[in-house]
């Protein structure tokens, strides 16, 4: 399998899993290189490239995890949805940084949406899925998702005259 250049630009450096399928492959050797050429057109002088917890795993292919959809929000909660089969179990994460440092709610269930409550107004929110695939087995997390929550409502008429406003400040 040979990757060109056109695909390598539709990575991007954030913490984002890729899954291939070198299945084709099963039973050969295969060589794996990470290349980064420099392009004459260039700005920088440098080219450099890090990769990090890198593991190759034979994963089952029943077994991805949902891809999450925003399906509605408001001031203070937003919706999702995913594909879904009758009986299956989804764990679903929502955290304020793509990263998942601190996931601020999480659930195990057996439906094909949730909604998040409780959230702030205008905040930028990331989601991911993960899929129950046996008692031991699970999917790896799905790719984070971002949505931010609605703004504030006020009330109509609103209206700030700025009267009260001291001097100087």
């Amino acid at each position: 399998m040979v990757w060109r250049e056109q695909e390598l630009t539709t990575f991007n450096p954030s913490k984002t899993q890729y899954v291939f399928d070198l299945s084709a492959y099963a039973g050969q050797s295969v060589r794996i290189l990470f290349f980064m050429g420099s392009n004459s057109s260039s700005t920088y002088s440098d080219v450099v490239m890090h990769i990090d917890n890198l593991r190759l795993k034979e994963i089952n292919p029943n077994c991805i995890a949902p891809e999450p959809a925003l399906t509605d929000k408001d001031n203070s909660s937003l919706s999702f949805s995913w594909p879904y089969a009758e009986g299956e179990t989804i764990d679903v994460q929502i955290a304020a940084t793509m990263s998942f440092e601190q996931v601020i709610d999480s659930a195990t269930i057996s439906a094909p949406t949730h909604t998040f409550t409780g959230l702030n107004a205008a905040t930028e929110y990331f989601v991911r899925t993960r899929k129950h695939c046996s008692q031991t087995e699970l999917s790896f997390w799905s790719d984070p998702v971002s949505a931010t929550t609605a703004c504030s409502l006020y009330p109509l008429p609103f209206t700030e005259g700025f009267e009260t406003m001291p001097v100087g400040n």
